[in-house]
Parts: C-alpha cells; sequence; structure tokens
C-alpha cells in the first residue's frame, strides 16, 4: 500500500476572486484535478428541465498549468477509478468553463459503471471546454461514455483530442472516442486516436470514433478520427455514429480498423448538413461512407478517397479547407494525413 494523492485545492483558492475569469481556479497537478472531481460546489450551478431553456446562475473558470500524470486513479475509489466531473447519479452537473492550455492528462483510469455518463467529466451544459489532451486514457464504460465528455448539452469543445481505450462494457450504449452524446453543442478542432472495443455489446448500441450521438443543432468541424472500432455493434461510424438534425463539416476519418459492418464516415443522417468531408476507404477496407439517409438531408462534396489522395494537400485546399491557419500535412506528422495546427 501506498499514499494516495489526496485532494488539494487551487493555490489561488482564498483569493477574493478565485475562480472567476480574471482569476481562474488554477489546476497545476493530480490533487487539484482531483479536488475539482470531488466538489460538486465548484462545478457551477444552473436550471430548468429541457435543453433550450437550460440557464446558467453560477459559473466558475479552471486553467491547468502542466502536464498531469494520472496513473494512480488506478487505484481509487476502490477500483472505481477517477470520479467524472459532472455526475448524473449525484444530479450534479459541470455549468462551467475549463482551458487546458494544451497540457496533457495522462493515464486516467475511469471503471465506475454505475455512472451513466462517463468521462473526464460526465455531464457539462452551458459549458466551454477547450486545450484539453487526454492521453492514454483507460475507460471501462457506462451507459454515454466519451474519454472527455459522457454528454454535452449547450456546450462548446474546441482544440481538444483524446487517445488511449475505451471497453464498451454496457448493453446498449453511446461510446465515442470524444463525447458519447451531444445536444445543441458545437465541437471544432478535436480529434481522437481512442481505441473503442465493444466487448459485450448488443447491435443497439451505438459507437463513434469522435462522438457516438450528435442531435439537435449540434456540430462537429475541422475535426477528424484515426483510431480503431471492434466489437459488436450494428450502428457505428468512423467519426460520427448519428447524425439528427445536426451538421458535420470539414473532417475526415482514416482507420484501418473500423468494425466489419461499420461505415466509413457516419452511419445515419436525420435531417442533417454534411459540407466537405471524406475518408480513405482503401485504407479500411469498407466502401460504403453513409448507410442510411432519412427524412432531408444536405450532402455537400462528401467523398471517398484513395490514401494517395488523403495525403495530398490540394485534395482539401480545392474543397475550401484552410490550410493556412487550421490544417496542415507533414510527412512525419499523422503519417502523411492532415494534422490540426
Amino acid at each position: 500500500m501506498y499514499g494516495m494523492t489526496e485532494a488539494l485545492a487551487p493555490s489561488n483558492y482564498q483569493d477574493a476572486n478565485a475562480g472567476s475569469m480574471d482569476n481562474p481556479f488554477i489546476i497545476a497537478n493530480l490533487s487539484n484535478l482531483r479536488w475539482l472531481s470531488e466538489n460538486p460546489k465548484y462545478w457551477g450551478d444552473g436550471y430548468g428541465t429541457e435543453y433550450p431553456d437550460l440557464v446558467t446562475v453560477q459559473k466558475f473558470y479552471f486553467l491547468q498549468t502542466a502536464d498531469i500524470d494520472a496513473s494512480e486513479t488506478e487505484n481509487w475509489n476502490n477500483g472505481a477509478g477517477f470520479s467524472p466531473i459532472g455526475s448524473e447519479s449525484k444530479e450534479e452537473y459541470f455549468w462551467s468553463e475549463y482551458d487546458g492550455q494544451g497540457f496533457k492528462i495522462e493515464n486516467l483510469f475511469i471503471n465506475d459503471t454505475n455512472e451513466t455518463n462517463v468521462g473526464l467529466f460526465g455531464i457539462v451544459i452551458n459549458s466551454k471546454l477547450s486545450n484539453v489532451n487526454l492521453v492514454n486514457t483507460l475507460i471501462n464504460s457506462g451507459l454515454i461514455t466519451g474519454a472527455l465528455v459522457g454528454s454535452a448539452i449547450l456546450s462548446e469543445i474546441s482544440n481538444s483530442s483524446t487517445s488511449g481505450i475505451i471497453n464498451g462494457i454496457t448493453t446498449e450504449a453511446l461510446i465515442g472516442g470524444l463525447v458519447g452524446n451531444t445536444i445543441s453543442t458545437q465541437i471544432d478542432r478535436c480529434f481522437s486516436t481512442v481505441s473503442i472495443v465493444g466487448q459485450d455489446l448488443i447491435t443497439h448500441s451505438q459507437m463513434g470514433g469522435l462522438v457516438a450521438a450528435l442531435q439537435e443543432q449540434s456540430s462537429v468541424s475541422n475535426s477528424y478520427f484515426m483510431g480503431e472500432m471492434s466489437g459488436i455493434s450494428l450502428i457505428s461510424g468512423g467519426l460520427v455514429s448519428g447524425s439528427r438534425n445536426s451538421f458535420i463539416g470539414n473532417s475526415f476519418v482514416a482507420s484501418n480498423r473500423l468494425l466489419e459492418n461499420s461505415s466509413n464516415f457516419l452511419h445515419y443522417a436525420m435531417n442533417s448538413t454534411l459540407s466537405n468531408n471524406f475518408w480513405d476507404y482503401e485504407f479500411s477496407h469498407h466502401a460504403e461512407g453513409i448507410s442510411v439517409l432519412i427524412g432531408n438531408n444536405v450532402i455537400n462534396d462528401c467523398f471517398a478517397l484513395t490514401t494517395i489522395e488523403m495525403k495530398r494537400a490540394t485534395t482539401f485546399i480545392n474543397k475550401g479547407w484552410d490550410f493556412d491557419n487550421l490544417w496542415n500535412i507533414s510527412s512525419d506528422i499523422n503519417d502523411s494525413y492532415p494534422h490540426l495546427r
């Protein structure tokens, strides 16, 4: 046995304006991160029962200032691991803003399948998550799981990435490499290389490389998936499992290991808009990019490409992708596939 890292309030906790936009709570180490996960009173607060009418009444701000090694979380909470920030079982949600500043959180472990929403953040509402990089995460999933967020409602997620493994051990689950479920949430400049393993999933479960369920005016822009999916799921897509009344644009999938019956890019679209998206069908050995179209969808320039085409900058520049500010291609990054600047 050895001493566990104890929860420790941020160094600026005693400041009169601590947690404000001008003086955000400093998350500098694992002790501070544990303090955040175990203190719902600092997750913010709001009211409303339906997502268009949710109102934030108290918001806090958090700023990560260093890389954090979370290996020890494997031994926390009697094997349940890290406790997600925002919990449906506690009826306490995250209504605030977290800026990771590009620093890493490595080796995070979560094994709490009693929670409906599982991830670094369980449920976020009216929140902003930016510049968060999760590396080598290991999650044994709950009903709704994403490495970064289980469920995001009326929120913004940007400049963030995830890697590691999500083991889908719950039936009828929603599992995404970045986010499990979104409602009226915007995702921009994000990517995942997570491996999603559907160990005991029944066929009604949904698996998406980046997002499982994209719903009600949500969007994914300038993002990609280069991880893996394996196991059992009839509703799975390389980037997103299902899009309903939402938008996906300027995004791509390059994976040589998707489920046998998976769609390269998206399983189903319902009343959604897709624009300038691409997938490497040659690398994945799958011909189908989008399996099911329901209702009125608008699809502009969504193409299956060869590996050579996917590694050529002009392919994307000719379709309006911003290679001056957002994207680049380099032989030593992403195996020559596009990467985010």
